[in-house]
């Protein structure tokens, strides 16, 4: 295919949004990559289209007018939605191409990128380097740390590992590199620094009750670390299997963007009026699992969405856990039923 300078290139992409940021369209964290015009002039992207197979240019093509004006940045949503802004594909965490083309089928820019981890975004540096950023910048110029590499800040390691303990216990926390950070949460949110339930790790924590403490890394000479998840239980007896899922509160329960609520913000069906838990999202989740004896079976980062049909309308809703590479594996380390993988 032809080539040629032109005003739109590639700024930035997100393959892994696992909180970065909320599309308010359809109010998931979806995938993205941002456009920019380093034009002077306005450019509109009707006819325009966006691939990830070089030998398919139009395999998404946008068919109504969107302008984007000289110096502005528009996210493209890689999210399988095929409306406006949204593809009708996803990419790859694993890493693979994606390219634009302009109404004439040249190729306007392309890129080639590695692969991709959990809220760390690939963007383009002032000197035209290719790289990661510790903190995604949508809809906005790159900027903060960046690494050509992906080189992580260290996971957290805590003294006590998840499960069941009589009476209260003290956590520390340490990582395997001096002048780092430890960030935690306790209310099941992801460790992100400078957000309002996240807390700068300084001393052990004391643990009296049911607790999920999870813990992130942050190092000026790396991206952030991966984030780390341990669930205490304390004075709990057990027969079963126990299941512990860890999550921002609002995920679930907020009017606006909360799975398991009637809400404000939903959709009609499943034996039910207007409401969130009719909607088919998706949210990031923690899941641990433990064996009748207390032993940790699983740990891992995962989606969960609510699942079934008119079940939905009962206080206690059936759930759906998926895992994808996107949130750092596929496939549950665990076999939970015998004539499965």
């Amino acid at each position: 295919y032809a080539t040629s300078f032109a005003q739109i290139r590639i700024n930035e992409i997100l393959v892994s949004n696992i909180i970065s940021n909320l599309d308010t369209d359809n109010y998931e964290y979806g995938d993205w990559v941002e456009l920019y015009n380093e034009g002077s002039e306005t450019i509109n992207l009707n006819g325009y289209s966006i691939t990830d197979d070089i030998e398919n240019p139009t395999r998404y093509t946008i068919n109504e007018n969107i302008y984007l004006n000289a110096n502005e940045y528009l996210l493209i949503w890689t999210d399988k939605e095929a409306s406006g802004v949204h593809t009708n594909f996803s990419l790859s965490a694993d890493g693979e191409f994606v390219g634009i083309f302009d109404p004439s089928m040249v190729l306007v820019d392309s890129l080639t990128y590695p692969e991709q981890h959990p809220d760390i975004s690939y963007g383009q540096h002032t000197d035209g380097s290719w790289g990661f950023y510790g903190f995604p910048t949508p809809s906005a110029a790159n900027s903060g740390f960046f690494s050509t590499s992906a080189n992580l800040s260290p996971q957290v390691s805590f003294s006590k590992s998840s499960g069941f303990y009589s009476g209260s216990q003290s956590v520390t926390l340490s990582v395997a590199e001096p002048n780092t950070d430890i960030y935690y949460t306790t209310d099941g949110s992801f460790p992100v620094k400078n957000t309002s339930s996240t807390k700068l790790y300084s001393s052990a924590i004391s643990i009296s009750s049911n607790t999920v403490v999870r813990a992130r890394s942050y190092n000026s000479s790396f991206l952030p670390g991966k984030i780390s998840t341990q669930t205490y239980f304390i004075n709990e007896d057990i027969s079963l299997p126990v299941l512990s899922l860890s999550t921002d509160p609002d995920h679930f329960f907020d009017d606006e963007i909360g799975i398991y609520v009637e809400g404000t913000n939903g959709i009609p069906g499943n034996c039910a009026g207007v409401t969130n838990w009719n909607q088919d999202w998706e949210r990031p989740v923690g899941v641990e699992y433990f064996s009748p004896s207390g032993e940790a079976l699983l740990n891992q980062n995962a989606g969960i969405k609510i699942s079934g049909n008119c079940t939905r309308i009962w206080d206690k809703k059936s759930l759906a856990l998926m895992s994808r590479k996107k949130y750092g594996k596929s496939g549950f380390d665990y076999t939970f039923f015998e004539d499965k993988d």
